[in-house]
């Protein structure tokens, strides 16, 4: 992953989340030790 500033972050983990009261899943790009590098918001898992 590439940050902003042009810096690359190895990913580790991949983790797909939902919040309750909601419809929609995120997926998390997360380091070795859970730290979010970055996420995206979808309205179906599949996506």
């Amino acid at each position: 992953m590439e940050t902003d500033d042009g810096q690359r972050q190895q990913i580790y983990i991949l983790a797909i989340c939902t919040y309750d009261q909601t419809d929609e899943y995120y997926l998390f790009a997360c380091d070795g030790e859970f730290n979010v590098l970055g996420d995206t918001v979808h309205s179906t898992v599949e996506q």
